[in-house]
C-alpha cells in the first residue's frame, strides 16, 4: 500500500473520521505503511466525507458515538415514517436520508432504551427493528403497559397468561416466520400493533387473522400523533443517553 497523500482524520474528541478501511487493510496485511494523521477535526464535517461514495445513516450515527448504530438508524427510520404518515409501515413510503433519521434520534433519544431493550436478550435479538419501533411508540402511549407487553419477548416467558395477547406475541415473535422473514414486514408489524391493542383491552387471543386492509390500520393504539410530532408525548425513562 502506497502513500498517496490522503489523510486519516480525527475528531477533536478523538473519534476517528476516515480511514478506517485503510487501517483495518494495514493491520490485516501486517505491513508498516506511511500515513498522514490530521487531528483535531470537528466532528460534524464527517458528513461531508466520502461523497464519492454512498455514507449510511448508520455510518453517521456510529461516528457521532451512539452504540448499535445499525438499528438504532432502522428503528429511528420507523419512527420518521411515523410522524410522517401515522403508519409504523416499515417498508416505509417516503425516501429519506441521512440528516432525517440523525434528526429523529435527537428529537427522540429515548428511542437509545429501545435499541438497548432489543439487545437484551437471546429472544428480544430476534425480534426485527421495527418491533422495536413500536415498543417506543407503545411506552409513548402507556408505559406500564407497555413494558409488561413487550417483557414477553424480552425475559424467559414465565408468569404469562394463557391466550393472553402477551403469549401470543411471544410465541409468534419466536416462529420460523418472523425469524425467517417468510411474513412481510408490513404483515408483522400489523400482528405487533393488533397485539398490543389487545393487550390493551385485556382480550385473549387464540388466533390472528389480518384484514384485507391490515396496511390501513398500522397505528399504535394510544398514541395521538399531533401530540407525538411535536414531542409532547413521550416516554420518561430516566436513562444514560450517552451509549
Amino acid at each position: 500500500m502506497a502513500f498517496n497523500g490522503e489523510a486519516i482524520q480525527v475528531s477533536t474528541e478523538g473519534l476517528l473520521l476516515n480511514g478506517q478501511h485503510r487501517l483495518s487493510a494495514v493491520i490485516q496485511s501486517g505491513v508498516t505503511v506511511k500515513m498522514l494523521i490530521v487531528w483535531g477535526v470537528e466532528p460534524e464535517s464527517f458528513k461531508t466525507m466520502d461523497q464519492g461514495r454512498v455514507r449510511k445513516a448508520s455510518d453517521v450515527l456510529g461516528m457521532l458515538g451512539h452504540k448499535n448504530s445499525t438499528r438504532l438508524a432502522a428503528v429511528a427510520r420507523c419512527i420518521l415514517n411515523y410522524e410522517q404518515f401515522e403508519e409504523i409501515d416499515p417498508t416505509s413510503r417516503g425516501l429519506t436520508n441521512n440528516a432525517e433519521i440523525e434528526g429523529v434520534v435527537k428529537r427522540h433519544p429515548e428511542i437509545i432504551h429501545a435499541v438497548k431493550t432489543s439487545k437484551s436478550s437471546d429472544s428480544a435479538r430476534r425480534l426485527p427493528s421495527y418491533g422495536w419501533a413500536i415498543y417506543y411508540l407503545a411506552c409513548c402511549a402507556n408505559q406500564i403497559e407497555a413494558e409488561k407487553f413487550f417483557h414477553a419477548i424480552v425475559g424467559d416467558g414465565s408468569g404469562l397468561e394463557s391466550n393472553s395477547a402477551a403469549l401470543y406475541f411471544r410465541n409468534w415473535a419466536l416462529s420460523s416466520k418472523v425469524v425467517n422473514g417468510r411474513n412481510s414486514r408490513a404483515l408483522a408489524a400489523y400482528i405487533v400493533v393488533h397485539l398490543w391493542r389487545k393487550h390493551l383491552a385485556g382480550e385473549k387471543v387464540k388466533m390472528v387473522r389480518a384484514p384485507d386492509n391490515f396496511r390501513d390500520l398500522l397505528q399504535v393504539q394510544g398514541v395521538d400523533h399531533a401530540k407525538f410530532r411535536n414531542g409532547d408525548q413521550l416516554p420518561l425513562w430516566s436513562i444514560d443517553l450517552s451509549a
